[in-house]
């Protein structure tokens, strides 16, 4: 099984372009933080980006909602790319975060865009009702969690 779910801060504006058969695109990459304490009780973080992609009604909405700095919650699959490097000839590789379903958390006021599922023929396997309510589910527990953690001001 392939599937992230992730909760960050976009790093831009998303970029919004065609692919060959006119499905629309938006890209945009993902800041994502990890707290923790050290042994001496210091506060520690992490940040980790990358990059995301989305495609179809939820790319266009996503180009016209999600701003730099805004705060977004993810589903999807990871994609491994490698290429070769066209200067240097040299081996080069990623991993990027293809997104399947998406809520933009700093939008819960405006209900027509605070969430957005691809519909499931763009769902790559997703289309099952009972998957959907489970990722769903999963995605409540995680905005559940954030809270508790902005409570307790570790965030």
């Amino acid at each position: 099984m392939n599937k992230v779910i992730m909760m960050g801060y976009l790093t831009r504006d998303t970029e919004l372009r065609q692919t060959r058969y006119n499905t629309p695109l938006a890209t945009n990459s993902l800041a994502t933080n990890r707290y923790f304490r050290r042994e001496n009780n210091e506060r520690g973080q992490e940040t980790c980006f990358v990059d995301i992609s989305v495609f179809g009604k939820a790319a266009e909405i996503m180009s016209q909602k999600g701003l730099k700095g805004s705060r977004i919650l993810v589903e999807g699959r990871l994609l491994f790319s490698q290429w070769r490097d066209k200067t240097t000839n040299t081996a080069r590789s990623k991993h990027s975060l293809i997104i399947e379903s998406l809520q933009l958390l700093d939008l819960n006021k405006d209900k027509n865009f605070a969430n957005f599922q691809q519909p499931p023929s763009m769902n790559n396997g997703y289309a099952n009702q009972q998957k959907q309510q489970q990722l769903q589910a999963q995605m409540a527990q995680i905005q559940m969690q954030l809270q508790q953690m902005q409570e307790q001001e570790m965030i």
